[in-house]
């Protein structure tokens, strides 16, 4: 495998031809973590002098940095330049298609135009229960701009041909190192669901589409991306690293038992899980909901497949101090907080990092000697922060890192995920504090619960915050 050298197993894709050799891949700075840099700017955070700068192992950035520089920003060949230890994966969807832009030239996000060359991939569902666009072709509910593709062979040709040709295309060079044009070194696949998703699943709404039912659909999904990674493989003469954006109820066992095809195939370099702990706005996901989660990624690693947790840090909007305490959903309609408020924002920046050490040590809680291939993504924001020109005056700026990876209660935590460690003893509940022994002898203190907490352990009192988690011993 070429991504994730460092942190995880290497899983090498099932070839019908002898496997390209891979180049040497880069290796990650010592410490460091994969970013999924949502959004058009938030990839500046890795030009000379950005806050993640060195912290980050495989960076999953929008195309277009590659052309950015028109805007004034610095581009990838300046961020792999300042990075030469980080793995730049290309962000694509695979699930649906979008609209080309031709001022981003080979650096697209779709593989094919669904008002030209992709109209041919839609979808009509025959079902009004399905959301569709002004042509008729389904979209994904509130994403209008995304139009479903149908998953078939000749669709995964062009995913194939216009990955590809992301890859082989420089960049342009760079504005603040001057170096000379830059490469993705891999892309990474949006919307790859083992449901038609989205809130439309055939179990919830009826047939639609050319699929027979959800299992069909994820069938296709996962030839889709066995087909492309093969093509890329090929074309290309090297070991392309490959990641997705695995959409599953981890509650269905038909999702579980798709992913697991998927995750055989060996095609997927790793695998990220959006909504890990909570979702987009903040609101904690059962404990029910994290172990059946928890299990599934046991069985996803162990057929080769790993799994990156991720969750969304809180934007920060006008809602109080008081509307960052752990546990409360964030208003997404609030006003984007503005400069010059720095009590909320500081009540923000805690909520973010307590959250963060939520994620991680759920990672740490439910990962064993079987299942070390979970890793964590340091979290980002989904929107305020990544806007492109309608952030002036607000209270951190598109290039401001979410979450200070080095925060105290943070880095140890952060630290044990990246070197492999796993529990060795059973999981026991102290004071409604779930706690585990692990690899290296110390222990994870996971705090479900809304209020601050302490444990008892062999002799001496621990804290944990609320919605969060620490190390002990």
């Amino acid at each position: 495998m070429t991504a994730l050298l460092a942190l995880v197993a290497t899983i090498m894709p099932a070839q019908a031809a002898p496997v390209p050799t891979t180049p040497s891949a880069p290796t990650p700075p010592a410490g460091s973590a994969p970013a999924y840099l949502h959004g058009f700017q938030q990839p500046q955070q890795l030009c000379p002098g950005g806050q993640l700068v060195g912290k980050v192992s495989d960076a999953i950035v929008d195309p277009t940095v590659a052309v950015a520089g028109g805007r004034g920003e610095c581009t990838l060949a300046d961020m792999k330049a300042a990075n030469p230890g980080t793995t730049f994966y290309a962000y694509m969807n695979l699930g649906a298609m979008s609209e080309r832009s031709s001022e981003n030239g080979a650096f697209q996000r779709t593989c094919a135009d669904p008002k030209s060359d992709g109209r041919q991939f839609g979808v009509r569902p025959g079902n009004s229960r399905v959301a569709t666009n002004s042509m008729g072709l389904a979209t994904y509910p509130g994403w209008n701009y995304s139009t479903i593709s149908n998953l078939s062979n000749a669709y995964a040709d062009v995913c194939a041909t216009a990955a590809a040709k992301l890859l082989e295309a420089p960049s342009l060079p760079g504005r603040v190192t001057k170096a000379g044009p830059a490469k993705f070194d891999g892309v990474f696949f949006d919307d790859v669901a083992m449901t038609a998703g989205h809130g439309q699943d055939m179990d919830y709404v009826g047939k639609w589409g050319p699929w027979a039912d959800d299992n069909a659909y994820a069938r296709r999904a996962t030839a889709v991306i066995d087909s492309v990674n093969r093509q890329l493989d090929n074309r290309l003469k090297r070991d392309v690293p490959l990641a997705v954006n695995l959409g599953i109820y981890p509650e269905k066992p038909s999702n579980v038992a798709r992913a697991n095809e998927l995750a055989r195939t060996g095609a997927v370099d790793f695998a990220m899980r959006e909504f890990s702990t909570q979702d987009r706005n903040g609101s904690p996901l059962s404990n029910a909901y994290l172990q059946k989660s928890a299990d599934v990624n046991r069985q996803l690693t162990a057929a080769g497949m790993p799994i990156l947790h991720h969750d969304y840090a809180v934007s920060k909007r006008a809602v109080g101090t008081s509307g960052y305490d752990q546990g409360k959903t964030i208003n997404g309609g609030a006003q984007c907080l503005k400069a010059g408020n720095g009590a909320v924002s500081r009540a923000a920046d805690i909520r973010r990092e307590r959250d963060y050490r939520m994620l991680l040590g759920q990672t740490l809680l439910t990962r064993d000697s079987g299942a070390r291939g979970v890793k964590s993504v340091i979290p980002q924001v989904e929107n305020c922060q990544d806007q492109i020109a309608r952030n002036t005056g607000l209270a951190e700026k598109v290039t401001d890192r979410s979450v200070n990876p080095n925060a105290a209660g943070v880095r140890d935590l952060r630290e044990a995920v990246n070197n492999g460690v796993y529990g060795t003893g059973a999981r026991s509940t102290s004071n409604q504090v779930l706690v585990r022994k692990l690899s290296n002898n110390r222990y994870v203190l996971v705090n479900p619960t809304n209020t601050h907490r302490s444990v008892a352990l062999n002799g001496k009192s621990w804290g944990v915050p609320g919605r969060s988690a620490a190390l002990a011993g």
